[in-house]
């Protein structure tokens, strides 16, 4: 039996063309970057995601849903435009 290797990661994106796994402080960051601090807790403490089960955004976390799945998740709930949903939440590249 042959394990696969997971694919190299370049910056965002694998080398199989999927997004990395994101970081929940990646996921607090884009929240944050998104809706503002104080609204960005608000509406992940708050606001009920179908798509996750009926869950908020927080209780999908604690219960394992990948960061990545619930921040997607999030922003169709909220309409956040496509172009602002990829590459969230990363760090500035250091100069």
């Amino acid at each position: 039996m042959r394990l696969e290797t997971p694919p190299t990661q370049v910056g965002g994106v694998s080398a199989s063309g999927y997004p990395r796994l994101m970081r929940k402080s990646e996921f607090r960051r884009a929240v944050d970057d998104e809706f503002g601090e104080a609204y960005g807790r608000v509406v992940t403490r708050d606001l009920v995601l179908s798509s996750l089960g009926d869950e908020t955004a927080d209780e999908a976390l604690r219960g394992g849903v990948p960061p990545r799945e619930v921040w997607l998740a999030l922003c169709e709930a909220e309409g956040v435009p496509v172009a602002r949903r990829h590459g969230a939440g990363l760090p500035e590249p250091r100069r």
